[in-house]
C-alpha cells in the first residue's frame, strides 16, 4: 500500500519551534521525573478554529489550543549538545511559539497511510502572583 504523502506540504508551513522534552520514567505507578532537554524543530501550528473547537477531540479543546503536524522522521537540533536529532513528540512535550506555551495533550498518528503525525497542544496559563 502506497503512503499518501503530505510531508512536502506540511514543510511549506512549518517554523523553528522550541520543543522541550520532558524527561523522566514510571517507577511502578510513580512517575520519576528526569532532565528536560530543549529542541528545536520545524513544526506546522495551526490553532483550533471555532467551527472545530465541538468536533475536535469531543470538545475538550478551546480556540486557545493548537494542533501541531510534524512530518515522520522528525528532527531537531538539541540546544545543549547542537547536534540534530531524530526526536518524536509525545504527551507532555512543551511547545513554545510567540511567547506563548502548549503542552502536548494528545497525538494522533498518521504514519500508518501518510507521511506525518497530528498532535493537539493544550495552551499552559501561567498564574501572576501578584
Amino acid at each position: 500500500m502506497r503512503k499518501l504523502r503530505f510531508g512536502r506540504i506540511i514543510k511549506k508551513h512549518t517554523a523553528p519551534t522550541k520543543v522541550i522534552k520532558q524527561g523522566g520514567y514510571f517507577d511502578g505507578p510513580n512517575w520519576i521525573p528526569g532532565e528536560e532537554v530543549e529542541y528545536i524543530a520545524d513544526l506546522a501550528l495551526f490553532n483550533v478554529g471555532p467551527e472545530e473547537v465541538e468536533y475536535y477531540q469531543g470538545g475538550k479543546y478551546s480556540t486557545q489550543d493548537i494542533k501541531v503536524y510534524a512530518v515522520e522522521g522528525l528532527t531537531a537540533k538539541n540546544v545543549d549538545t547542537g547536534e540534530i536529532e531524530q526526536i518524536e513528540l509525545e504527551k507532555e512535550d512543551i511547545i513554545v511559539d510567540q511567547g506563548n506555551t502548549y503542552k502536548i495533550d494528545s497525538q494522533n498518528p498518521r504514519t500508518r497511510h501518510s507521511d506525518f503525525n497530528e498532535y493537539a497542544a493544550v495552551k499552559q496559563v501561567v498564574e501572576n502572583d501578584d
